[in-house]
């Protein structure tokens, strides 16, 4: 199996494209495009979650297969976003990708349920901070999503390393 279909190869674009790589502008706008695709499959899989699973399987396990299908969603969609955009394996751009992504979903989270659930950003905020045990895996979900481009790079570096020790 290829490791590019697994992980994001910007090593390959970091060869194609020198004065891109160092940017941290690239990996600004690697992270809002992230965070567009995490924010669309969010909303259809949280709608999904509602209409269907949350009667029939609790709110627990509804949330767990929420982010369950959001991991799969968004590690294929961040190995897109890296590929197209051709953002460096460099720990600080993944990291500021991750951030950016993390900062814009929450921003959009909590103005989506200020305006359709009549409440304010404390409201928002304080149930954010729950008890609830849906609430703590969606949150830890959230992290888990805004780490994948950390993730991916030291996966990567760790799969190149694996394959020159085995050539040698």
């Amino acid at each position: 199996m290829k490791a590019s279909f697994l992980f994001a190869d910007s090593k390959l674009a970091a060869q194609k494209s020198k004065r891109l790589d160092s940017s941290p502008v690239v990996a600004y706008a690697a992270g809002f495009l992230y965070f567009c695709f995490l924010f669309i499959s969010d909303s259809i899989i949280g709608w999904i979650r509602l209409t269907f699973l949350l009667s029939r399987l609790g709110t627990g396990i509804s949330a767990l297969v929420k982010g369950v299908l959001g991991v799969v969603l968004s590690w294929h969609s961040c190995c897109w976003v890296i590929n197209v955009l051709e953002v460096s394996s460099n720990i600080f751009n993944r990291c500021l990708m991750g951030i950016v992504t993390y900062i814009t979903l929450m921003m959009a989270k909590s103005t989506v349920a200020v305006i359709f659930n009549g409440g304010t950003f404390a409201d928002f905020f304080s149930h954010l901070m729950g008890r609830e045990v849906g609430t703590l895996v969606e949150n830890s979900a959230l992290v888990i999503l805004c780490l994948i481009p950390v993730v991916q790079t030291c996966l990567l570096r760790s799969t190149y390393a694996r394959q020159r020790s085995l050539q040698e």
